[in-house]
């Protein structure tokens, strides 16, 4: 991932969304919101459509399934670690 708001974006465009929809959402710094949103684009893990003057998000369901992967992988990583550490 790239920025801290990557996971909140991809939790967000389940379906279509309005790049000032997902940013009123997100609250924070709207320029680091919409650059990982480009980002984001760019690598693969959304896709974007014109709507006419505005573009709309949409998390990439091919990717989806690789994202759930690694969230399960990292929980049970942390899981194991905890473990460790008792």
């Amino acid at each position: 991932m790239t920025t801290k708001y990557d996971d909140k974006i991809l939790a967000l465009t389940g379906n279509w969304k309005f790049t000032n929809d997902i940013v009123r959402k997100i609250g924070g710094d709207k320029s680091a919101i919409i650059e990982a949103l480009k980002m984001l684009e760019i690598i693969g893990y959304l896709q974007i459509k014109p709507d006419k003057n505005k573009t709309v998000y949409k998390k990439n369901d091919q990717i989806q399934s690789e994202f759930n992967f690694l969230m399960m992988m990292e929980l049970h990583l942390v899981k194991l670690q905890t473990l460790l550490l008792t």
